[in-house]
């Protein structure tokens, strides 16, 4: 019986699905990167536009896609399930958001997410501090709750992929801790001559939630970082890297302006 009502799952469309909001961890795992992001466009389309929150969730759409560059997360990885949590966690959040009474299919991000937009509906996200704040806290918890599930099918993340999600947690902490980042990046040209002249505004564009672009564009720059394997010698490595940052984070800024 359980498989059949998964072969069923699986026949469905992103956007079936995503009109459903129903879909499991499990069926999300399924499904390619790219179902994923029309999964995630469909709820963006559809549910979430209904509740104000249409562009909310575009910085996700960039990790996905750039998840779908590096062929990373096919069904059944660890990057996979911890990304399948995530979403899972987004769509009944926009479920308990339309009807709290609903499920939470026991992820903890779908009560985060339901939370969020119920504040964004008030009008208590309006400043963009409490707006980083609140939408950080889901996140986190939605990925942490990802990861979990990974562990609860016998996966571990590679060398590589805790690097990134330890970048990640990074990022994510950065998003609501804004005056310690921009105080670095004022002072980044002290600390290290290469880092001098980062425009604040690429830093505006890379902490958006509604770039898809910048968040795929933060996401190179992240794993680029998390190839790097951290022994004594790798600071040889790391150092061009570092020279090349600025520039980087400048192409975000200049594009947010056309």
């Amino acid at each position: 019986m359980t498989t059949t009502i998964s072969t069923a799952k699986i026949a469905r469309t992103p956007e079936a699905a995503a009109t459903a909001l129903d879909a499991t961890a499990e069926e999300i795992d399924l499904m390619s990167m790219s179902e994923r992001i029309d999964f995630l466009r469909a709820l963006r389309a559809g549910p979430a536009a209904a509740l104000g929150a249409g562009d909310k969730w575009l910085n996700l759409e960039g990790v996905i896609a750039f998840f779908q560059d590096q062929s990373l997360g096919s069904p059944g990885t660890w990057v996979s399930h911890v990304n399948a949590g995530v979403l899972e966690g987004v769509e009944r959040g926009i479920a308990l958001a339309v009807d709290p009474d609903g499920s939470d299919f026991d992820n903890p991000g779908a009560r985060e997410w339901a939370r969020y937009l119920e504040l964004l509906r008030t009008g208590e996200l309006d400043i963009p501090t409490a707006h980083a704040s609140a939408w950080s806290r889901a996140k986190k918890v939605g990925t942490d709750y990802g990861v979990a599930l990974a562990a609860r099918h016998g996966l571990a993340p590679t060398a590589v992929e805790e690097r990134f999600l330890r970048i990640a947690e990074g990022y994510n902490w950065a998003m609501s801790n804004r005056a310690p980042v921009d105080f670095l990046v004022a002072f980044a040209g002290y600390f290290d001559a290469s880092l001098a002249g980062i425009d604040p505004a690429a830093v505006d564009r890379l902490f958006a939630v509604g770039s898809a672009d910048a968040a795929r564009r933060g996401c190179q720059i992240a794993y680029a970082a998390a190839l790097i394997e951290p022994t004594p010698e790798s600071l040889t490595h790391f150092r061009p890297l570092l020279a090349m940052l600025p520039s980087m984070f400048n192409t975000l800024a200049q594009e947010d302006s056309r």
